[in-house]
């Protein structure tokens, strides 16, 4: 599934991301858009470094929507966190991709490999939702939980605050491009596969990657 291609990008700060094409191509996509309706959940052919760009011009919109899922995490739930990977059958048929095939590059080396699981836990949640009744919503609230707790186990303690941060702001950049752009990815239609019960372990928004 290519639920996360469209909107993966990158956190590196600043507009030199984007080329002045790019730009062109933005400004005469939106140039009648009303800067007050930004149509949310209008999947848009934006290239995937341009995303970046949409999120940010109607960035207290999409801010308005992450918080309301957006959780501190108290020292006390850190550390009843053990950081494991929960146990899921070894043969479960799905599809998924990562955080999406001939685009990791667009997410920092140093945070590529945290995301894989929250990614392909969120295409199957994409493709099962409607056969399984979970919602949209339900799919991409657990998505950016689920980052951030990835980032909350890989970077532990003061020293790598900083790496916590910053991977945690690459969560909250993920979670936003995917409300903005994914609808489009959302399974409309039951497909065989989802009606296994294997599947609940792969992708329940009701339950977290980190036990």
């Amino acid at each position: 599934m290519n639920t996360v291609l469209l909107i993966l990008f990158s956190i590196t700060t600043g507009a030199s991301w984007v080329s002045t094409m790019h730009q062109d191509r933005i400004n005469a996509l939106h140039e009648d858009m009303d800067e007050v309706d930004p149509h949310y959940y209008k999947p848009l052919p934006l290239p995937l470094k341009d995303a970046i760009i949409y999120v940010k011009k109607y960035g207290p919109y999409a801010a308005e929507k992450r918080s309301k899922v957006k959780r501190r995490h108290s020292k006390k739930s850190i550390k009843l966190m053990e950081c494991k990977q929960r146990d899921r059958p070894p043969k479960c048929e799905r599809q998924v991709n990562g955080c999406g095939s001939g685009f990791t590059e667009s997410v920092p080396l140093l945070f590529r490999d945290k995301f894989t699981s929250s990614c392909n836990k969120h295409d199957v949640c994409y493709d099962c939702g409607f056969a399984r009744n979970w919602t949209r919503s339900d799919c991409d609230n657990t998505l950016y939980q689920d980052a951030v707790d990835s980032c909350e186990c890989a970077y532990p303690g003061f020293l790598a605050s900083a790496e916590r941060l910053a991977c945690r702001e690459m969560a909250e950049s993920i979670y936003m491009a995917v409300r903005v752009f994914s609808e489009s990815y959302f399974s409309t239609h039951i497909k065989d596969f989802c009606l296994n019960d294997c599947v609940l372990s792969y992708g329940s928004p009701k339950l977290s990657n980190m036990v």
